[in-house]
Formats: structure tokens, sequence, C-alpha cells
């Protein structure tokens, strides 16, 4: 399977603390080689094998809301 860049938002963030703990756990997630979290836009950047609806969970489990934006091969 080749790596993926899959971009989505994410709601609920308020502050830094917020933005690093949905970034180290997308991190440590199962098939991602890479996860950027940008507060102020309010999105991440995940590059790898893993699909969204992973990464969604990772995110509404941390009690934040995922929201597709796009998913790009490469």
């Amino acid at each position: 399977m080749s790596a993926k860049q899959i971009i989505f938002g994410i709601e609920g963030m308020s502050c830094g603390g917020c933005r690093k703990k949905v970034e180290n756990n997308l991190r440590k997630t199962a098939g991602v080689e890479n996860a950027a979290v940008d507060l102020e836009q309010k999105k991440a950047i995940v590059t790898g094998t893993v699909d969204y609806v992973v990464l969604a969970k990772v995110v509404e489990a941390l009690g934040f809301k995922a929201q597709r934006l796009q998913t790009a091969s490469r």
C-alpha cells in the first residue's frame, strides 16, 4: 500500500496543549509516517498508509471532532 497524505479539520482545539495532544496521538497511530497539527487553521496533515476513519477515531477519542477535507496519494 502506498503512502498518502490526508488533510482533515479538527474542531474543539483551543490551546497549544490540545494541538500537541492530538499530534502526539496521531503520530503513535499504526501506519502514520508523520503528523502535523495546525492550531490556527484547525487542521491536521497526516502522511502514511492509514485510513482517515482510523485517524478520525483517534481524534474523537481525545474529545475533538474530525472533518475530512482531502486525501492525496503520493
